[in-house]
């Protein structure tokens, strides 16, 4: 497995999970690297969940007939798909807001219990957070990370 990060802090984890080997897309061309890795042959699975250049990137590292998955654009961009649509690879999307829009709350709570399942059972990890805090003390938590006094992501629980 091959996973692409943006910063190296990242690196150890997905190692530590698997990861064969870890790209940084801050010091190295990632075509370059996955055609290196892969003796010129690309990907036959690419997942991506940034958009924008990064992904349509990403895309061109897959092989003919391989698969391309996009799951959000945290960029807020969206990849070229005039570009991506023209390579030789089977693409498919998934924005979760889209399926939020459009799933039945049975469906949604099949899904979660699925997720739940999956974390139990440790086939699915879930990072860690900065810091769980009450949802009674958002405004303080927001003005903490406003004035950056906290780093990370914050989870207010409904106690």
């Amino acid at each position: 497995m091959i996973a692409v990060v943006r910063h190296q802090q990242a690196a150890k984890e997905l190692v530590d999970l698997g990861t064969t080997d870890v790209i940084n897309s801050s010091d190295e061309d990632v075509s370059v690297a996955v055609k290196k890795i892969t003796n010129g042959t690309g990907v036959d699975y690419a997942i991506d969940s940034i958009g924008g250049e990064h992904g349509t990137t990403l895309a061109t590292c897959v092989k003919n007939n391989g698969h391309f998955f996009l799951l959000g654009l945290l960029s807020g961009k969206q990849i070229d798909w005039s570009y991506v649509a023209a390579l030789p690879i089977n693409t498919k999307i998934f924005h979760l807001r889209h399926w939020l829009d459009e799933a039945t709350y049975a469906k949604k709570e099949l899904a979660f219990q699925q997720l739940f399942d999956l974390v139990l059972s440790h086939q699915l990890h879930i990072s860690s957070f900065g810091r769980v805090s009450s949802y009674k003390s958002f405004k303080t938590v927001l003005q903490e990370i406003e004035t950056k006094q906290v780093s990370g992501k914050q989870c207010l629980v409904f106690d």
